[in-house]
């Protein structure tokens, strides 16, 4: 485990985080020291997972909303996405390429998916990871999201948790 250099950072979307303390532990956890980490979908934990980083570490995140993407430094990636984490969005025969190969690194140790078009990140993401990367879904419980899960084995789910009840975080092995 390694020490957190602060745990607590104030929401900048609103009065709660959208995604629980442990998960983002667990998430940071899983990275490595001097490792690299992706994100498609940027929000509260953009920041934590920044500040709560070793030097060494990197962290590059993608995100289809153009003010989110503003507030958390993360590489804007203009698309109208419609709703997102519903699976009428996971539906849409958008342009996914995109969203997902921007990033012009060979492989990540983890990848946290948490954006649109999460089917199609899962479905895409082995293409920059390398044996040992960690792959992450938030709000895992949704049935829509089996199909992109499909394409992995040795996978964990950790439960919804007090601080944000409800989203399960998804965890696989590559």
């Amino acid at each position: 485990m390694r020490r957190l250099r602060h745990k607590q950072l104030l929401p900048a979307f609103g009065r709660r985080y959208l995604l629980a303390m442990r998960h983002r532990e667990i998430i940071l956890n899983a990275l490595p020291a001097g490792g690299q980490m992706m994100e498609w979908g940027s929000g509260d934990s953009t920041g934590w997972f920044r500040v709560n980083m070793a030097d060494n570490e990197m962290l590059a995140s993608v995100e289809h909303h153009k003010e989110w993407a503003a507030k958390t430094g993360a590489i804007y990636v203009p698309f109208e996405a419609g709703a997102n984490a519903t699976e009428a969005e996971e539906d849409r025969n958008l342009n996914w390429e995109v969203y997902v190969k921007l990033l012009n690194i060979k492989a990540f140790d983890v990848i946290l998916v948490d954006g649109v078009l999460r089917n199609a990140c899962l479905e895409h993401a082995s293409r920059w990871m390398h044996p040992g990367s960690t792959i992450f879904l938030h709000d895992a419980q949704r049935d829509w999201y089996d199909e992109g899960k499909s394409h992995f084995r040795n996978t964990k789910i950790y439960p919804a948790e007090r601080d944000y009840p409800g989203p399960t975080l998804w965890e696989a092995k590559v």
